[in-house]
């Protein structure tokens, strides 16, 4: 496919140029002070991962492209840039018909069906895109589903705000009514980050790093032990059944992968282990999407030994892995249930987190496209962050 072009607008999606398009991208927000050359191998980064350039006639405008993608649940982010000092209302219809054409195309050819587009709640594109939606001949449909707060930084970067979500999908959707969020003022703290603790003692678990837990390990026994929680977690997370329900669904750890997560030090690992009352690991606490910039992060808990399961001890790791990472300055901390599993949803709210969002036919279990539940901790307040004053 070389290009896309909307019927009634001088407006076309094409694949990007390293070469041609170098000159335009130096242009974009947040290139400035970049050479030719970093511009053109960043082009042709996006172009391999399927990145679209916005043109108006022979200009490139825009960038349109999708993250976060999991093929398995059809679903993605929505990714967008432009050039500076372009006006609202050209960036309105520019993106709207950008939209509409790649979330065509992403469903036609790439097979995915749920498309999220995530704004600051300050960025008029999101009344442009629903307003102008409905002028377009389609069976997509896109639609506000909700609001999370304090999850990005303003414009001048003196504070955060909420995000809102808009949801496209290839046929059109009826939603629950979103509850509106108080709005309040907060104080952003600075760059300065807290060490992380390596043992959190909560009532009934605590949780440790996994290195540190390793560390404490006789030396002759942790070869031992580093094999049997590679076998814990591996039976767990590839049993289907029991995997499903925890959200790793078709998703295969090998011992590879697993010892990755238990030892090594990179942003995929298990960040806690979940120790139970006796100091027998059970299960393990984990982000999936960390972006301190913006003060947020996603988590979850899974108790992997079934013998501690069902007693609410998934809730009291979400708690306390969540009010950690308040201590080192993340604001806006969400977690993700499923509408089929209310286990799911009932761990997420006995934890403390609120409803913010439904994010529809996102998540593929039991044979078909389920709702993925979206909650954030709103139990925040100033104190927690009087140690950045």
């Amino acid at each position: 496919m070389n290009y896309i072009r909307h019927k009634r607008n001088d407006l076309t999606l094409r694949v990007l140029d390293k070469t041609l398009n170098v000159k335009d991208y130096l242009e974009f927000e947040g290139m400035e002070g970049k050479t030719e050359q970093e511009a053109s191998e960043k082009l042709n980064e996006l172009a391999t991962k399927n990145y679209l350039g916005i043109f108006v006639y022979s200009k490139m405008m825009g960038i349109i492209g999708l993250k976060n993608v999991i093929q398995t649940n059809q679903r993605a982010n929505l990714d967008l840039s432009f050039i500076k000092d372009l006006d609202e209302e050209a960036k309105g219809k520019y993106t709207t018909l950008a939209i509409k054409q790649y979330t065509e195309y992403a469903y036609n050819f790439l097979n995915l069906h749920n498309i999220l587009l995530e704004l600051p709640e300050d960025d008029l594109l999101s009344d442009w895109i629903i307003s102008g939606w409905e002028s377009f001949d389609t069976l997509c449909t896109a639609t506000l589903i909700g609001k999370r707060n304090f999850s990005v930084l303003n414009k001048n970067k003196s504070g955060l705000i909420g995000t809102k979500l808009i949801e496209i999908l290839n046929r059109p959707c009826y939603y629950d009514e979103i509850d509106e969020y108080h709005k309040n003022d907060i104080i952003v703290p600075d760059e300065k980050i807290l060490y992380k603790k390596n043992v959190i003692d909560g009532d009934r678990i605590t949780l440790i790093d996994p290195c540190e837990y390793l560390a404490q390990t006789p030396k002759d026994k942790k070869e031992k032990v580093r094999q049997e929680l590679i076998n814990m977690f591996g039976k767990a997370f590839n049993e289907q059944t029991l995997a499903t329900e925890l959200g790793y669904y078709k998703m295969t750890f090998n011992d590879y992968r697993l010892n990755r997560k238990i030892e090594s030090y990179d942003d995929n690992r298990f960040e806690y282990l979940i120790l139970s009352s006796t100091g027998e690991v059970i299960g393990c606490v984990y982000n999936w999407r960390n972006d301190f910039q913006n003060r947020s992060v996603d988590i979850d808990a899974a108790i992997t030994n079934e013998g501690f399961r069902y007693r609410g001890l998934e809730s009291e790791a979400l708690m306390l892995y969540s009010n950690e990472l308040k201590r080192r300055g993340y604001i806006s901390i969400a977690s993700y249930g499923f509408d089929y599993s209310k286990e799911s949803l009932e761990i997420r709210k006995n934890a403390g987190f609120e409803k913010y969002a439904t994010r529809h036919d996102s998540y593929f279990a039991y044979g078909k496209l389920q709702d993925m539940v979206m909650y954030e901790d709103n139990n925040f307040d100033e104190e927690s962050i009087k140690e950045y004053k």
